[in-house]
């Protein structure tokens, strides 16, 4: 927590966002996250985001259009998440079962 500053956990407490923390070395445990989820989110965003700015051209991408393109991008990344959640999970060979 020492990268957080006591103003925005404030800010965080007062507007009621839950501030979740890893703790240090844990990146290991997280890697099927990674592969399972964060990195199919973050394809599947990038090319709603693509699309958008393709059918959008000269218009500014705000804050605003964030919730609409990951709208777009978490139904199709859950999708492949259970198609191959498993095959996924054993791609982090240091985990074993």
């Amino acid at each position: 927590m020492s990268r957080i500053s006591a103003d925005v956990l404030d800010f965080c407490k007062e507007v009621g966002i839950v501030v979740m923390t890893f703790p240090p070395h844990c990146s290991r445990k997280l890697q099927p996250l990674d592969l399972t989820v964060y990195g199919p989110l973050k394809n599947y965003y990038n090319k709603a985001l693509t699309d958008w700015m393709v059918s959008n051209p000269g218009k500014i991408v705000t804050i605003y259009k964030i919730p609409k393109l990951t709208a777009i991008a978490i139904p199709l990344a859950l999708l492949l998440y259970l198609l191959y959640l498993k095959n996924n999970w054993h791609q982090a060979d240091h985990i074993r079962f």
